[in-house]
């Protein structure tokens, strides 16, 4: 059963002006043990609702390069969204299970090098051209009128977006202020009182399993972990890191400060979560159409 938590937004390093509505915290679905954040629909879409679309918009642009007599390449229009499962490292590894296979390194990132060990030929000539065109050919502009993203109507990805996302500037915008405020929040947390306090019991607790870091993000980053595929030697401690972030506390009072501290960013950009959501439903309703 989630549990729900209600928090008056702001850090313990420091009061707000003028304080934010209470916060309600629930458990995360995304990340045992943390509570959710409330961009987490933003920056981590439904899983089911995504497919739908990517599977409609992959569609229109195969049809649309084999008119141009070429062959796509699925994945090519659009860059890699992070995943549901991409969620927990967000606070570094924080699944035991998941760190004893893939150590610090994401699921996704080991799988997307494993799939990309063959070599890929060149594309074929005119494959760039008909699959994004001229991409400032046209400019987007929002309600004030102020150019928000550029593209080409007549490409192939242009095509696809207009008939089956028809809203795709309007939410990347929002995804780039949700990033842009996660940004802040992330080096806001680092100075709250409490995640300062509970990095000391995690740094604790991986002392007593013999490894010594100052912060999940210091192991993460350690310099002996920076290759393509997790190691033997890297395993153990990511394993330690995410059980530490369970028994020190830390997952707990990271996501909440982490949260609360979103929530007052937001009063900034009101209804910006909502709007969102409804773009994405409404493209989910097209694709399923198709």
């Amino acid at each position: 059963m989630a549990t729900a938590v209600t928090l008056v937004a702001g850090c313990s390093s420091g009061a707000d002006p003028a304080p934010s509505p209470p916060v309600d915290l629930t458990d995360s679905a995304l990340v045992a043990g943390a509570y959710a954040n409330p961009l987490d629909p933003v920056m981590f879409p439904d899983p089911t609702e995504l497919a739908t679309i990517t599977s409609a918009t992959e569609a229109l642009i195969t049809t649309c390069m084999a008119e141009h007599g070429l062959t796509y390449v699925p994945g090519d229009a659009f860059p890699r969204r992070r995943t549901a499962a991409d969620a927990q490292y967000t606070y570094s590894v924080t699944d035991p299970a998941v760190a004893a296979e893939f150590g610090f390194h994401p699921a996704s990132w080991v799988e997307e090098v494993r799939s990309a060990s063959g070599s890929r030929p060149a594309p074929a000539p005119g494959y760039e051209e008909a699959l994004f065109g001229q991409k400032d050919k046209k400019e987007v502009r929002d309600d004030q009128g102020t150019v928000i993203a550029t593209y080409d109507p007549d490409s192939c990805v242009g095509r696809a977006k207009d008939s089956v996302t028809p809203d795709w500037a309007a939410q990347e915008r929002t995804f780039t202020i949700a990033a842009d405020i996660l940004l802040d929040v992330a080096d806001r947390v680092q100075q709250d009182d409490e995640v300062i306090g509970a990095m000391r019991d995690w740094s604790t607790c991986m002392q007593d399993h013999g490894f010594t870091y100052s912060s999940p993000m210091d192991a993460n980053g350690d310099e002996r972990f920076g290759t393509d595929l997790p190691t033997a030697e890297e395993i153990p401690v990511a394993v330690a890191s995410a059980q530490c972030q369970h028994d020190s506390g830390l997952l707990r009072t990271w996501s909440r400060v982490r949260a609360t501290l979103t929530q007052a960013a937001l009063d900034a950009h009101p209804g910006i979560v909502s709007e969102w959501l409804d773009m994405q439903r409404s493209a989910v309703d097209r694709a399923s159409e198709r």
